[in-house]
């Protein structure tokens, strides 16, 4: 394998990497006897999650950092596990790639490279971010500062600025989002760097719209990006927060990723669908994309951004969203927002968190709507046809 090949296959830069791979390896059948050492290890388990075969690929993704350790080429031994993380993630085994995201981590600690650690901390810090442990984020953000005290991790952006709003820390906030931050938005030649950055901006003007820097970095980001896949929280956000016209191409790059049937991706996809739906008033589309994508979500265990679209689809689910039942007095406002919310498949552990109340108030409220309505189970709820007429 090349070195170019080694490149694009670490750094995730998927397309270019099927342009200079020999079409044999396409054919997905004998990766593992092409293969051999640590870096072609990495390329042909690269190639080999484009065939969908995850167990396959995870196992040439250990067998490459396991060869590259041998071969003492530690910053691509990490390298291999970060990119197992990243595939496990958008196949939905979060467990897997937390698991190796952990690994990655030691392995470039332990051999004192810089870089790897940067860049292996920011998709561990992602992916504890979107199980929501926020501790557990703010840990690897810290450990990020310790090994390079000197610059700030710009791939750690986004979920430093995550976590900045949620402490309510304005101090952490600016940190997160001031000058290096711009710069590598408006400048940086690493792509996934200046996505990031391009994001962690975006998010952290939110609260008085984007500002022209973030604007202009917005727009660089989507006429470069190439491998909508290598980030796809960037284009959930873009939907969220970009200028409308941005939002819908950004939208329109994200369904022509790689492997877009992808469980996390799919989930982000659908997300996205919900944002730009809501800022363009298609209420119907915007809840009907945010319930699946809370179910999505819910089910990789990715409580944060489950958390996002149940919250997006509780501001449209004020009223009952039924052809028939009792009048709209006969529950109160949040036994109906309630009851919408099991009508789109959420449970009590997801409508708590929506709401901001505990799992024994919604079962307390789930009891009062089945008395108030005459039903005897959950599932009525559900289905429509089972309330009784007005």
């Amino acid at each position: 394998m090349s070195e170019e090949q080694v490149a694009y296959a670490a750094r995730g830069e998927e397309r270019a990497l099927a342009t200079v791979v020999a079409p044999k390896l396409l054919r997905f059948d004998a990766l593992e006897l092409v293969a051999g050492n640590g870096a072609a290890d990495l390329v042909a388990a690269v190639v080999l999650t484009w065939s969908g075969d995850s167990s396959r690929a995870y196992e040439l993704f250990r067998r490459a950092s396991a060869g590259a350790v041998a071969e003492r080429r530690f910053a691509l031994a990490a390298a291999a596990l970060e990119r197992l993380a990243h595939h496990a993630l958008l196949f939905g085994d979060v467990a897997v790639a937390a698991g190796a995201a952990g690994d990655a981590v030691a392995i470039a600690s332990e051999h004192r490279v810089t870089q790897a650690i940067l860049e292996t901390i920011a998709t561990a810090a992602r992916i504890a971010l979107a199980k929501g442990d926020l501790g557990a984020a703010e840990d690897l953000l810290r450990k990020a500062h310790f090994h390079d005290v000197a610059r700030l991790p710009i791939a750690c952006a986004p979920v430093g600025v995550a976590i900045a709003l949620e402490r309510g820390d304005a101090a952490s906030l600016r940190r997160w989002s001031g000058p290096p931050i711009i710069e590598a938005a408006l400048h940086s030649p690493r792509l996934n760097e200046a996505t990031a950055a391009t994001a962690a901006l975006l998010i952290a003007t939110a609260q008085n719209g984007p500002d022209e820097s973030s604007a202009i970095a917005l727009r660089r980001a989507l006429l470069a990006v190439t491998d909508a896949q290598n980030v796809p929280e960037f284009f959930t956000v873009a939907a969220r927060y970009g200028d409308v016209d941005d939002a819908r191409y950004a939208l329109r790059l994200f369904e022509g990723c790689v492997c877009p049937e992808r469980s996390y991706l799919r989930a982000h996809r659908l997300l996205a669908r919900a944002y730009l739906a809501f800022r363009t008033a298609q209420y119907t589309a915007c809840t009907e994309n945010a319930g699946d994508a809370a179910r999505a979500f819910s089910a990789m265990g990715l409580r944060r951004y489950a958390d996002e679209a149940m919250a997006l689809l509780v501001r449209h689910t004020g009223g009952p969203c039924r052809p028939r039942g009792k009048p709209r007095s006969t529950l109160t406002q949040r036994e109906e927002q309630i009851a919408n919310l099991i009508r789109r498949g959420a449970r009590n552990r997801e409508i708590a968190s929506a709401l901001q109340i505990s799992e024994h108030t919604v079962e307390r409220h789930v009891s009062s709507i089945l008395g108030r309505l005459g039903l005897r189970s959950r599932w009525q709820i559900a289905d429509t046809r089972a309330l009784p007429e007005d």
